[in-house]
């Protein structure tokens, strides 16, 4: 490997890092599929309790069937809230699902390295171990690295909670 971290790596040297699987892949986060939004949506624990109360006023109409018609509210009425609040749910979680998959679309992060002794702009999923990587102002550090030139502020508030910026040198 070439040790000059100012020319970076070389095209056959990322190709066989390539090969290897020495590249800086993130786990995909998949989202809840259709059937598992529907699913949730009428299985909540509010619609859990209306089932309950529907089958309860349906062996009420097969044990006694003249004995419900007391009870002064609709027998069944309060399933259309069931289906109301499935509905609902199932709506706003795919339009939600569908947002996000749009802005994954957006948001495709890509950042600078070395190569062959120029700066190439490549996604951060191309980055490969040993890679030289350019950071700039409001990037996020898209690997674990090591500062080899300068020294940078770095927020990790998402890894650690801690809202100041970190010197790393």
């Amino acid at each position: 490997m070439n040790n000059d971290f100012r020319k970076g790596l070389s095209s056959e040297e990322v190709q066989i890092l390539k090969k290897e699987g020495k590249v800086n892949k993130s786990k995909k986060v998949k989202g809840k599929s259709h059937f598992k939004i529907i699913f949730e949506s009428f299985f909540t624990s509010f619609n859990i309790v209306l089932y309950l109360l529907a089958f309860t006023f349906l062996m009420f109409q097969i044990f006694y069937p003249d004995g419900i018609r007391s009870i002064p509210i609709t027998k069944y009425g309060f399933l259309t809230t069931i289906l109301f609040n499935a509905l609902t749910s199932i709506i706003s979680q795919e339009m939600s699902k569908h947002t996000l998959e749009k802005m994954k679309l957006i948001s495709d992060p890509r950042i600078l390295v070395i190569r062959d002794g120029k700066e190439v702009e490549i996604n951060t999923n191309e980055i490969v171990l040993h890679d030289s990587i350019i950071l700039k102002t409001g990037k996020d550090v898209p690997c674990d690295a090591i500062i080899k030139e300068g020294e940078l502020y770095v927020n990790e508030s998402n890894l650690t909670g801690e809202s100041d910026a970190l010197i790393k040198k």
